[in-house]
């Protein structure tokens, strides 16, 4: 499976420290963000008919990305692929 390319932009203009986005193989739109004026990373999730937002604290943000990558690794060695 390959990895997903996003596109990364920093606009300050609208209140964003970094945004990052990318279409999933399965067409939906992803995208990831900071906001400059709070302690806040939200994740957004939009597909044909259906959209789905989660707000995270920035401690937040890290510690799902650590729990991704995390059940990542487990998968791969699960396969044998460690």
């Amino acid at each position: 499976m390959s990895g997903i390319t996003f596109t990364r932009r920093v606009d300050g203009d609208f209140g964003r420290v970094r945004e990052s986005s990318a279409t999933l193989p399965s067409g939906e739109f992803l995208t990831i963000g900071a906001s400059l004026h709070s302690d806040r990373i939200d994740l957004g999730l939009m597909g044909d008919m259906a959209q789905c937002w989660m707000v995270f604290t920035v401690e937040q943000a890290r510690s799902v990305a650590a729990e991704l990558v995390a059940c990542a690794d487990a998968r791969d060695a699960a396969q044998g692929r460690a």
